[in-house]
């Protein structure tokens, strides 16, 4: 791909999806698209770990680029396992237009009052026995 024929972020996504998947993945099975997408989520969980410390022996070593760069990898591999299943781009493109629709006509449910938002104490848990019972 030349300078000039620079892939635009969303621009003929499928297209470039359907270029992808005939050019160098032309000969491999879908199965292996898709066992592909957990590689990929692996290696997102691995540059967030690098980049949040999470391992003590090596510290800080990846970026936030570096998790960016991973999460899209994910995106794509599995926009081309999809077209692949879909039975090609216009499938895929379709069927997630018909997704995006539905995940997005969800109502959020609001938190419940009292409860911290950034993951601190919320609500008691509805599994907790009552006050008055004996443990």
């Amino acid at each position: 791909m030349t300078t000039a024929e620079r892939a635009e972020p969303c621009h003929d996504f499928w297209a470039d999806t359907a270029r992808i998947r005939s050019g160098y993945l032309v000969e491999v099975p879908t199965q292996t698209l898709v066992l592909k997408i957990a590689e990929e989520v692996g290696e997102v969980a691995e540059a967030y770990i690098g980049m949040t410390g999470g391992n003590p022996r090596k510290g800080i070593h990846k970026t936030r680029v570096d998790v960016l760069d991973e999460l899209a990898d994910v995106m794509l591999t599995v926009a081309v396992a999809m077209a692949d299943l879909a039975g090609g781009v216009d499938e895929a493109e379709a069927h997630m237009a018909r997704r995006l629709e539905i995940v997005s006509a969800r109502d959020v449910a609001a938190p419940p009052s009292g409860a911290d938002t950034v993951g601190g104490p919320g609500p008691a848990s509805s599994c907790a026995p009552p006050p008055a019972a004996t443990c």
